[in-house]
């Protein structure tokens, strides 16, 4: 449990508990609220999420729609054209958990 401190210094009792269901396996509350977030951004249900909802999503929260486009090659790891279920849920996890990591790999600077 220290080294899971250390690692992730900065997390509070829920996000250590949160890492430790993901690393189990088991449902974490974040897949839950991410497996929410995925079925109102997908307005046709069709279990895609396309550059237009994923605009409309963005938008939604106050945020730049024209970054749509980025978020959609960042998220779709085939280049598929859409966002899965799962790769909504990986992506929004790492950012969540592991933002310098995932920013890294993004390639997305610290301002």
């Amino acid at each position: 449990s220290s080294g899971i401190n250390a690692e992730y210094g900065g997390l509070n009792k829920l996000g250590l508990e949160e890492l430790k269901k993901e690393r189990e396996g088991k449902p974490t509350l974040h897949s839950q609220i991410a497996n929410a977030l995925f079925d109102i951004i997908d307005a046709d249900n069709n279990n895609m999420l396309q550059e237009t909802e994923i605009a409309n999503w963005l938008a939604a929260a106050g945020m730049d729609s024209q970054q749509a486009i980025e978020y959609l090659h960042t998220a779709d790891h085939n280049n598929k054209g859409y966002i899965s279920r799962e790769e909504l849920l990986e992506s929004e996890f790492c950012l969540f958990f592991h933002p310098e990591k995932c920013m890294k790999q993004l390639g997305i600077k610290k301002h």
